[in-house]
């Protein structure tokens, strides 16, 4: 598949469900860029949509889609730019297990900013949502975590959100403009953990249930939560799911980031929380606002 699109592969990246990524070198131009190949069938499909819809994206935290190459047969490859640092996930991991735990504050802050003008843009100018926001689909442009597991300098670090395989498009609807999905999903999918008390109680139920821009900013506030405690996941829930532990949310959130956590996390109905991304990114804004005084 690589010789047939003139790539030369340097290492494999990441393994998935839905195929494998390389990093691999376009023999034409010499530029490196990440392949995913994808052959199943069923899966290849879902992933050329992916792609397509991708390809559309203009972003700087959002991983760039070169070009999707249909394969025929159930294959596909997707062309995208690489993302050196690996995911979110390694580098939390490599730094719960260093004496200092945590990654650097100023760097949490910075990346918890690109986060959420991404999730802006994708709601407010694309009409997407993401559906699947979790650390493992969090690539990060620094240095990849060291073999040793040693400290990674973050000063620069960007954040690029990926795999939008679950995306859906959202429309208009009703006098309040609320943003809803199109379309009714039966069977939840996305990462249990980061799911949204309203769509973990669905997905425990099998009842339907429409996701909404609330489910997006739940699972971005988890993120944001763990990058900033250095806890794992299953520290911040509670024992049954689907709520946060809020003693560990109002002891161990750093005073910046406690407002807008607090606007998701601490609210138990969805039509109570904080209702958009970028009313997020303000309360961001205003709690940094002392720090430049």
């Amino acid at each position: 598949i690589m010789r047939a699109l003139n790539f030369n592969v340097v290492r494999e990246l990441g393994k998935g469900g839905f195929g494998t990524v390389y990093e691999a070198k376009n023999l034409a131009d010499r530029l490196k860029v990440a392949v995913k190949i994808v052959k199943d069938p069923q899966n290849a499909i879902q992933a050329i949509r992916e792609g397509q819809r991708l390809r559309r994206v203009k972003h700087k935290n959002i991983v760039c889609m070169h070009r999707v190459h249909d394969m025929g047969g159930g294959v596909c490859a997707l062309e995208m730019e690489v993302v050196p640092g690996g995911d979110l996930f390694q580098h939390l991991e490599a730094c719960r297990r260093r004496p200092d735990s945590r990654l650097p504050h100023p760097a949490v802050l910075r990346l918890s900013r690109q986060l959420l003008e991404a999730l802006v843009y994708l709601h407010d100018d694309m009409k997407w949502l993401h559906g699947d926001i979790k650390p493992q689909n969090i690539l990060l442009q620094c240095s990849p975590v060291p073999a040793d597991g040693s400290a990674v300098d973050y000063s620069d670090a960007e954040i690029k959100l990926a795999d939008f395989g679950l995306t859906k498009m959202l429309q208009q609807q009703g006098a309040t403009q609320s943003l809803m999905l199109s379309t009714m999903v039966g069977v939840m999918k996305g990462t249990m953990l980061y799911l949204s008390p309203e769509a973990l109680h669905a997905a425990s139920s099998g009842s339907s249930y429409e996701r909404a821009v609330s489910d997006d900013l739940w699972s971005a506030c988890l993120v944001i939560l763990e990058m900033d405690t250095s806890l794992a996941i299953q520290n911040i829930l509670t024992a049954h799911g689907g709520s946060v532990r809020i003693d560990e949310l109002l002891t161990k959130t750093s005073p910046q980031l406690l407002p807008l956590l607090c606007s998701v996390l601490a609210v138990p109905s969805a039509a109570s929380r904080c209702s958009s991304a970028a009313e997020l990114l303000r309360k961001l804004d205003a709690s940094m606002d002392p720090l430049f005084e």
